[in-house]
């Protein structure tokens, strides 16, 4: 009688145990790389300048208040498009905000970018980091003035500086706050560690002669910044 042996098993020590990895990875190590990747999700900010052939139609009511998640929020121009983002009280089913959410607003002729995340470096350090990231999109980017101390209405503090390029001129704000200066979402800080500093980037990029026009709504911008405040 002919008999069908079974083909040979991998020896157990051979076998790469599926409850031991997290999305092809194993365990001991997606813990180190999420601190890895949450140091440089701030610099999805990328300045996302808008198509000025494409149409929106989302424009900020009176009262509108932008959520940038783990209690960082801004109050956009009424008037203007949403056009990245999500209001308080608009928040996704799935959860609360991660780091590295980026808000935009537009009224045609300017763009304000604001991005929440987290960074190891001080306000300077991230501030050039930013002047980088832009120089990489924008042509002919130049610093047109000394940097300066800047403060929130809600006193937050930080460091801004303005700047032109080829395609018009702007503003760039950092902000670098201090682990247990407010309140995460859901109770803990990112990657379930308390001493990650939020830190806020703000970009405004007028059209050549735009920025005066919009001069005052862009500072109001800046200053409506808020981290841990009431939702």
């Amino acid at each position: 009688m002919n008999t069908t042996t079974p083909p040979d098993s991998p020896p157990e020590s051979s076998r790469t145990h599926s409850d031991h990895r997290v999305l092809g990875l194993d365990r001991s190590q997606a813990i180190p790389a999420a601190v890895v990747l949450a140091i440089g999700l701030v610099w999805g900010l990328g300045l996302p300048w808008l198509d000025r052939s494409v149409s929106w139609n989302d424009p900020i009511a009176a009262g509108d208040v932008v959520d940038l998640g783990k209690g960082v929020h801004f109050t956009p121009p009424v008037g203007w498009d949403l056009t990245q983002g999500v209001r308080v009280g608009d928040e996704p089913a799935s959860g609360p905000l991660d780091a590295g959410t980026t808000a935009t607003v537009t009224d045609g002729g300017t763009t304000i970018s604001a991005t929440q995340g987290v960074f190891a470096g001080d306000v300077d350090a991230l501030l050039a980091e930013a002047e980088k990231h832009l120089s990489v999109r924008e042509k002919g980017v130049r610093v047109s003035g000394a940097r300066q101390s800047v403060t929130t209405d809600s006193g937050l503090v930080g460091t801004s500086e303005p700047f032109t390029s080829t395609s018009g001129d702007g503003v760039l704000a950092a902000f670098v706050l201090p682990s247990g200066s407010g309140p995460a979402a859901g109770g803990r800080w990112d990657h379930e560690s308390d001493s990650a500093p939020t830190a806020i980037t703000f970009a405004a990029r007028s059209q050549p002669g735009q920025s005066t026009a919009d001069a005052t709504e862009i500072e109001a911008a800046l200053r409506s910044l808020t981290y841990g405040g009431p939702r």
